[in-house]
């Protein structure tokens, strides 16, 4: 029985990492495109928090009593809270990515302000 198993065992771990490595190009396209949706998805998530504060900001303006400009500040409060909160995740994450992981693309060049020789 376990002359069995072991006739079994050992070939799959010996050849275990050829099939990893044969996976690994199908792994990062995945992961690729798993970026890119979320990299298309937070602009609009964000908007829609937006939205959120600006539908609060309305109702808020053209409400005439005190239970609906009740309502209307907490959806102004809770627009502001999801605003502030996924904005700070996402540069926190932009800034450990760019740190510790190097992932960041190319920097943009500021242009100065040409100076004249011998001034």
């Amino acid at each position: 029985m376990i002359k069995k198993i072991s006739s079994f065992v050992i070939p799959a771990l010996v050849l275990m990492p050829a099939l990893v490595f044969a996976q690994s190009d199908g792994v990062n396209r995945l992961i690729d495109q798993v970026q890119n949706l979320v990299a298309r998805l937070i602009p609009i998530v964000i908007g829609l928090a937006l939205l959120v504060f600006l539908w609060g900001v309305l109702r808020y303006l053209f409400s005439k009593e005190d239970t609906e400009k009740g309502q209307a500040k907490s959806f102004m409060l809770w627009g502001i809270i999801t605003l502030f909160v996924m904005v700070s995740v996402w540069g926190l994450v932009q800034i450990v990515s760019d740190t510790v992981f190097g992932t960041g693309g190319p920097r943009e060049i500021v242009p100065s302000i040409p100076r004249v020789p011998g001034s």
